[in-house]
């Protein structure tokens, strides 16, 4: 028989790096906003424009339900799937000790 440890304090590293890696995520490119915004002074005309606005979309449009969406699944690590795991465990434990 094949036997699977879970970890479910990994889980709970696992979350706490990926809720560090987000906020990474954001003030990176948060920080860059100004860079992009001050390419404008030394590049001009249509491409200069569209990229930069093309830029601030996404920062504005698509970060936020990439951040959502990232943070809810570290939610789920440690609301749900590590608790679970963990009684789990202990309901398996119990009917095997009392085998």
């Amino acid at each position: 028989m094949s036997r699977k440890d879970i970890d479910t304090e990994a889980l709970n590293v696992a979350a706490a790096q990926a809720r560090g890696a987000i906020g990474d995520l954001v003030d990176a490119l948060e920080a860059s906003r100004g860079t992009i915004q001050s390419l404008g002074n030394a590049w001009t005309g249509r491409g200069s424009r569209a990229a930069v606005e093309a830029y601030l979309g996404f920062v504005k449009e698509q970060l936020p339900a990439y951040r959502d969406a990232l943070t809810e699944y570290v939610t789920y690590l440690e609301g749900f799937a590590a608790p679970s795991y963990e009684a789990v465990e202990r309901a398996n434990t119990s009917k095997a000790d009392q085998v």
